[in-house]
């Protein structure tokens, strides 16, 4: 991982080719899924579902979602676990 990049590590949850790029949903330790997309270059593999994974990317590439101070981590998952 390149230094100074942010991460997370996850289990791939699901993956939709969307033409140019594939969309991936990691779900995190905590139960949250994010979001990611790769470029269907040519250059990499798809990544399986199921797969462990981290996902890094740099700072000045992230925004963050207002919420109430306090409120933590309200988020619910949408899907079941993944084995």
């Amino acid at each position: 991982m390149p230094a100074g990049h942010q991460w997370v590590t996850g289990v791939v949850s699901d993956s939709s080719y969307v033409g140019v790029s594939t969309q991936y949903l990691v779900r995190t330790p905590w139960g949250t899924e994010v979001s990611a997309f790769a470029s269907n270059a040519g250059v990499l593999a798809q990544v399986p579902v199921g797969a462990h994974v981290v996902a890094y990317w740099r700072p000045d590439h992230a925004f963050l979602l207002s919420r109430q101070a306090g409120a933590g981590d309200a988020t619910q998952p949408l899907l079941e676990p993944v084995p």
